[in-house]
C-alpha cells in the first residue's frame, strides 16, 4: 500500500486533496521592526524575505511548494520537519529543507533543569546523531502528553479506506462471477433413462457413463457454436432461462454499507460530508454550522505554519544581523 493510502482510496485522496486547498489558499507576509506596528515595514528586512523567496520559487518553481510538502507531512506523518539551510556564506538563506517527519527519532537523555527531557535526533547506521539546531524544527500534530511524535489526522481514515477497498473488491468478484445472464442447460436424467436399455439402468456405474457422455457431447455442441448459429438438441437436453444476474435484490444493502464506510472514513479524515459529497439532505443551517468547525480545525493547522515560517525567517534575518521579525498569514 502506498503511503497512507493517498493514491488508492478515492475519499483518502479526496480529504489529502481539500486539506491542502483549505491550508494553503494563498499567504501573504510582513517583515516588521522590532515593536513597531503592523503597518510599518522594515525595508531591508523585507528585501531580504524577497530575495530568499525569490531563490526558492527559482529552485521549486512555487513557495507554495514547500508550504504543501509541510501540510501534507503534518495531515499524514502527525508532525511538520523543516530545516533552514544557509549558503557557503554561512549567511545567507539558501533552502527551506523538507525531511520526512518518519526519519527523526528521539530519545531520553538528563537535563541540568528538567531532569530527563526528549532529545531530537536521527539514527544514522546503529548510531543516534543529536540535530537540536536553532535551524531545524520538528512541530508534531496534538502529540500525546508524554511522547515528542506526533499524531497523523489520517490515520483513524485508514481502517474505512481498506475496509471499503476489500468490501468492493468482494463485491467485483460477485459481478464478475454473475453479474452476465449465463444459459442454463439442463439435461433430463428421466428422458435419458427411458431410451436406455434395461441391462445399462441396472447398472450405476453403466447409467453414470452414459449419462456423461451426454454432458460432454453437449459442452462440445455449444462450445463450438458460433454467436448466430441455433442450438438444435433432444429432449433430453432441456434449454432453461439464463440465471446468474446480479440484480437490485441481490446486492440491496451494500450501496447503503458503502455509504456507511465512506461517512466513517471521511470522519476518519478530520472532514466533513459536504466535501465528499454524502447526506446532501442536511439543512443550510446545519451545513454552515459543520463548514465553520471543519474550518476551525484548518485555522488550527495554519497558525503552526505560520509560526514556523516566522520562526526560521526570523532566524534568516538576523543572520544577516537585522533585527526585525516576520508576520506571516495565510
Amino acid at each position: 500500500m502506498l503511503p497512507c493510502g493517498c493514491d488508492l482510496s478515492p475519499d483518502v485522496s479526496k480529504g489529502v486533496w481539500d486539506f491542502l486547498r483549505l491550508c494553503n489558499p494563498g499567504w501573504s507576509y510582513k517583515v516588521l521592526a522590532p515593536q513597531s506596528d503592523a503597518d510599518t515595514e522594515h525595508a531591508a528586512g523585507k528585501a531580504v524575505i524577497d530575495e530568499f523567496i525569490a531563490t526558492l520559487v527559482e529552485r521549486h518553481g512555487s513557495l507554495d511548494i514547500v508550504i504543501n510538502r509541510l501540510v501534507l507531512a503534518a495531515f499524514t506523518r502527525g508532525a511538520f520537519a523543516v530545516e533552514l539551510v544557509f549558503g557557503l556564506d554561512g549567511r545567507t538563506a539558501y533552502e527551506l529543507a523538507t525531511p520526512d517527519p518518519d526519519a527523526f527519532a528521539f530519545r531520553r537523555v538528563e537535563d541540568a533543569v528538567l531532569r530527563r527531557r526528549w532529545q531530537l535526533g536521527q539514527y544514522q547506521g546503529q548510531e543516534f546523531v543529536p540535530l537540536e539546531f536553532p535551524t531545524i524544527r520538528y512541530i508534531p500534530i496534538d502529540s500525546w502528553p508524554g511522547s515528542p511524535q506526533g499524531r497523523a489526522p489520517i490515520s483513524a481514515a485508514l481502517f474505512g479506506a481498506i475496509f471499503l477497498l476489500g468490501m468492493l473488491h468482494d463485491v467485483r468478484r460477485v459481478v464478475s462471477q454473475q453479474g452476465w445472464p449465463r444459459l442454463d442447460l439442463e439435461v433430463q436424467l428421466e428422458a435419458i433413462a427411458g431410451s436406455l436399455p434395461d441391462n445399462v439402468l441396472n447398472d450405476p456405474e453403466e447409467f453414470k457413463k452414459h449419462v456423461e457422455d451426454v454432458i460432454s457431447q453437449v459442452k462440445t455442441v455449444y462450445s463450438n457454436l458460433e454467436p448466430d448459429d441455433t442450438y438444435i438438441h433432444t429432449n433430453v437436453v432441456k434449454l432453461n432461462r439464463p440465471v446468474g444476474a446480479v440484480d437490485a435484490s441481490s446486492l440491496r444493502g451494500v450501496d447503503t454499507l458503502i455509504v456507511r464506510v465512506r461517512e466513517l472514513t471521511g470522519e476518519g479524515l478530520k472532514s466533513i460530508p459536504l466535501l465528499h459529497g454524502l447526506n446532501d439532505s442536511v439543512g443550510e443551517a446545519n451545513a454552515n454550522r459543520q463548514w465553520e468547525i471543519h474550518v476551525a480545525g484548518i485555522k488550527s493547522i495554519q497558525h503552526l505554519v505560520e509560526s514556523c515560517l516566522e520562526s526560521l525567517l526570523g532566524l534568516a534575518l538576523r543572520a544577516q544581523g537585522i533585527q526585525a521579525r516576520v508576520d506571516w498569514k495565510f
